[in-house]
């Protein structure tokens, strides 16, 4: 075995990889909140059928954090709207409990349909972490997960003398 030697025009390289696992800790009660994002162009030549009166939409969830949510989705035209109070309630507080399985369900009626026939209309969801505990944080690990299954029932009026 003979000794090596580098000289300053070499180089050694090499990957080191460290993988744990992670932990997120956020306040308990916080609030996560998305940015508005258009869900109807103005103009828009898709809209929602007069026919259709009733949708339930189906949500079966399997949350394995530790924690609960409350989803609230509003809608507006104007983005100041969020903020002021003033915007359409699509979502109000739908409850995701911490560690369970289940199914809810949303009743979208004329009035809610309605929201989506307007033009540009602007969407924005609110996430409320609500702790099972009274510690200081709310712990996330990238081992925990929310399954979601959305699926819907449409109730419509036929009228077949209308021929378009």
């Amino acid at each position: 075995n003979v000794p090596k030697t580098i000289t300053s025009d070499q180089s050694i390289a090499g990957q080191l990889s460290v993988k744990v696992p992670l932990k997120l800790e956020i306040l308990p009660d916080a609030q996560i909140t998305t940015d508005p994002t258009l869900a109807t162009q103005k103009d828009a030549e898709e809209t929602v059928s007069e026919e259709i009166e009733d949708i339930i939409l189906f949500i079966g969830y399997d949350n394995k954090f530790e924690f609960g949510t409350a989803v609230t989705v509003l809608m507006s035209q104007d983005t100041l709207d969020f903020d002021n109070g003033t915007a359409d309630v699509l979502v109000d507080s739908m409850l995701i409990p911490s560690g369970v399985a289940g199914l809810d369900s949303l009743n979208l009626n004329d009035d809610r349909l309605g929201l989506f026939n307007q033009d540009s209309m602007y969407v924005r969801a609110t996430i409320d972490v609500l702790s099972q505990t009274s510690s200081d944080t709310v712990s996330i690990y990238n081992t925990d997960t929310l399954h979601l299954n959305l699926y819907g029932r449409f109730q419509m009026l036929v009228d077949p003398a209308k021929q378009d």
